[in-house]
């Protein structure tokens, strides 16, 4: 088991919605040398900024959780931006990490990796059978190449690269923003609005048919500060259950509308249970899958 006590950890994207979360638990687990670089001082795009970056505070592990995303109008929206910065961040990372000699490096994918009609639920070995859902593709392609330097690197190299690829998260600190946010924040937000200004319904995108597999964001963090596995290794990290939104929207929507506290937000407790109801278990699994 890590000994926490006596390890310097940079979690980049640490200010984010997961990274707030990881940095908490490392905290609670015992870590008092937690550097996390802030965009405005470091340019993660820039490899000679990484470099300084190590200079400066030499770790003993690495997670990068630092990400441009957004939901699907962003993704639309900025296809280019999404994947150069997710790309050359990632890149640069690995690089000057292995340059560096850091021991472990940690890199946080997306299911958005996965091909557009992969099998449902997700099988690891289906991650090549094609090309992503197009809307997200550049976020996601940036994304999975770093699985490809990662296991390159392993090869090369010897590195201790992990690649961690969480499914869809929620919970509390997520991103609320209409042009930004991902599905389960965009929904309560039109909720709540609908509550406020009185609408009889919502207007939700798609046919309601397709399955999401969802991750309670505290979950993935202790999922990651329990993780003790060297690296090349891909670790999907999921929940048993997938949800359709067609055959659940309905009485959550009308709940959750009625249910919300006064300053408009989800209680913790609601939206856990509600999303329990749509998943056969409340604990993350880590499904591993290694090509050697």
């Amino acid at each position: 088991m890590t000994d926490w006590q006596n390890q310097k950890v940079i979690v980049t994207g640490g200010g984010g919605f997961l990274g707030r979360r990881v940095v908490a638990e490392l905290t609670e687990r015992g870590c008092s040398e937690i550097f996390v670089p802030r965009s405005a001082d470091y340019d993660l795009r820039d490899a000679s900024v990484v470099r300084k970056m190590l200079q400066e505070f030499p770790p003993d592990q690495i997670v990068h959780l630092a990400a441009n995303v957004g939901g699907i109008g962003a993704n639309m929206e900025h296809p280019g931006e999404y994947f150069f910065d997710n790309a050359s961040m990632g890149i640069h990372i690995i690089e000057e990490a292995r340059k560096a000699d850091v021991p472990k490096t940690v890199v946080v994918g997306t299911i958005c990796s996965y091909p557009k009609f992969a099998t449902v639920p997700f099988k690891e070995d289906e991650l090549w059978a094609g090309y992503p859902e197009e809307t997200n593709a550049p976020y996601g392609l940036a994304k999975k190449m770093l699985l490809v330097q990662a296991q390159a690197y392993r090869q090369q190299y010897g590195m201790n690269v992990v690649y961690l690829m969480p499914v869809n998260l929620y919970g509390p600190g997520d991103n609320f923003d209409p042009e930004s946010s991902h599905v389960i924040p965009a929904l309560i937000r039109k909720f709540i609005e609908a509550r406020d200004q009185k609408q009889p319904s919502v207007e939700i995108w798609g046919s309601g048919t397709p399955t999401r597999e969802f991750l309670y964001v505290d979950d993935a963090a202790k999922a990651y500060a329990s993780f003790e596995k060297k690296g090349g290794t891909i670790i999907q990290m999921s929940e048993t259950a997938r949800a359709s939104w067609a055959n659940n929207m309905p009485n959550i929507g009308k709940d959750w509308a009625s249910k919300l506290d006064k300053k408009g937000l989800p209680g913790t407790k609601l939206l856990r249970a509600y999303m329990k109801k749509m998943r056969a278990a409340d604990q993350p699994i880590l499904r591993q899958w290694d090509k050697e």
